[in-house]
């Protein structure tokens, strides 16, 4: 058994949980408008956050990217996750009833 140190037991934690809440809090069905502004959320947070870091210098870009770079970067990188979420993880997802249609919406004759 491979022993990790508690930093690295810890960076596994948060992201296994960030994760798990991000996909939670997700739509089942595929909502452009929700998906273009979470991936527009996490761009900019992500652009920002590198950009205090290089404020306190704890963080330095080498030669030619900047924070607009990283903020494509992000935005690009959340796309594809919620490409594989929608598209390749939970396909079968897509065909399924939103709440209140298909047969067992309204299960009592009226």
């Amino acid at each position: 058994m491979v022993r990790q140190g508690k930093a690295a037991w810890l960076a596994h934690d948060l992201t296994h949980r960030g994760g798990t809440a991000w996909a939670l809090y997700l739509p089942r069905r595929f909502d452009l408008w929700h998906s273009f502004l979470d991936c527009l959320a996490f761009a900019f947070f992500g652009a920002l956050g590198e950009r205090l870091l290089i404020g306190q210098v704890l963080f330095v870009y080498q030669q030619w990217w900047t924070s607009y770079d990283a903020f494509v970067a992000y935005f690009v990188t959340w796309v594809i996750l919620h490409y594989l979420r929608y598209r390749v993880f939970f396909r079968d997802e897509r065909a399924s009833p939103r709440l209140g249609e298909g047969p067992i919406a309204n299960p009592v004759p009226a």
